[in-house]
């Protein structure tokens, strides 16, 4: 399964619903449906894409009981950058699933289980690493997710840093159970593929 490309169909039937779609994941019309009205559709920078992040990671350490976080930096030196965020969900003792290139080497913590992405190198296709999304999942009780991809900038100078300013993302965010659930499901699906089905359950 090219995982990326699934998580990217999703934001795109989610936001436009285009009728030039592959649908053909999908069993039934009302699927389609709830993807394109259960959500809130955005395009925006870094700085909204944390606001809403800090949202859901300020929801999970306030819950309680039983939940799986799943949460995309790109990179792992991103994440060290929000490591006292993370520290305060994972003292939860939930697992939190964290997705990033491994750049540099992430803190340690019983319940934080490193999901290594691979680095862009073809144009043509998409990667992990393009997402940025943040899960908290919860079908029990409250589930609420951000999803979605880094749009490419060609007004970006070459070999420019990477600054905020050259830097958005269009996706959506939402509290619909069954949109998320599709979202975890891919998710589940890459984590299983690079760690040998090391999911945690809900109790």
């Amino acid at each position: 399964m090219d995982y990326a490309m699934r998580l990217n169909q999703i934001i795109d039937i989610a936001g436009k619903g285009q009728e030039n779609l592959d649908y053909s994941n999908y069993e039934s019309q009302a699927e389609l449906d709830v993807l394109k009205n259960a959500n809130v559709f955005l395009t925006t920078s870094v700085l909204g894409m944390k606001a809403i992040s800090h949202v859901i990671e300020d929801q999970a350490v306030s819950l309680g009981g039983s939940f799986r976080f799943y949460s995309a930096f790109q990179r792992y030196s991103r994440a060290k950058l929000q490591q006292q965020r993370y520290n305060n969900i994972l003292a939860t003792n939930n697992p939190v699933y964290l997705f990033g290139i491994p750049d540099v080497p992430l803190w340690q913590n019983p319940n934080l289980i490193e999901v290594n992405l691979e680095e862009p190198v073809l144009q043509d296709r998409p990667y992990l690493a393009q997402n940025w999304f943040v899960i908290l999942h919860n079908p029990q009780f409250v589930s609420m997710a951000l999803v979605s991809r880094e749009i490419p900038n060609s007004l970006r100078p070459v070999g420019a840093p990477d600054k905020l300013v050259y830097r958005n993302f269009e996706g959506f965010w939402t509290y619909d159970k069954d949109v998320i659930t599709q979202v975890v499901e891919i998710l589940d699906g890459y984590i299983g593929h690079k760690l040998g089905n090391q999911v945690y359950g809900l109790s």
